[in-house]
């Protein structure tokens, strides 16, 4: 037995399907990626290790993940920049990246961090495409 939809109720829920996808999509489109790519110059290996050890475990659980190895990178150009050791890592969002960066638990880190890198060291805070 064919059932027939009033065109107008058909209309209507079509068009609360379309809005809904259309939010989703924008959420998503909202929701890129972050990336923080940091440059150390190591002055205390034996504390760095120990810096970079405690972390890892602390940006996992923001949901950042290392894409690069540290002291692995090449420079097939330039010159007026040489650095030491590099790392990108890659976040979920700037508000991911920004929470796990402002969080009481990273605090006392960048003490750490900056006890055994240089003055030198940067860190720069991307939005993904």
């Amino acid at each position: 037995m064919t059932r027939f939809v009033p065109v107008a109720a058909a209309t209507l829920s079509l068009g609360r399907t379309q809005r809904a996808l259309c939010r989703s999509k924008r959420a998503k489109e909202t929701l890129m990626p972050a990336y923080l790519v940091v440059e150390h110059i190591i002055t205390d290996a034996v504390r760095f290790e120990e810096y970079r050890s405690k972390v890892a475990p602390l940006i996992a659980s923001h949901g950042g993940r290392y894409l690069t190895k540290g002291a692995t990178h090449r420079q097939p150009e330039g010159g007026h920049w040489r650095p030491e050791r590099m790392v990108i890592i890659e976040f979920p969002d700037m508000n991911s990246l920004e929470a796990w960066y402002q969080s009481a638990e990273y605090k006392p880190l960048i003490a750490l961090r900056k006890q055994c890198t240089s003055e030198l060291d940067m860190l720069f805070m991307l939005e993904g495409a």
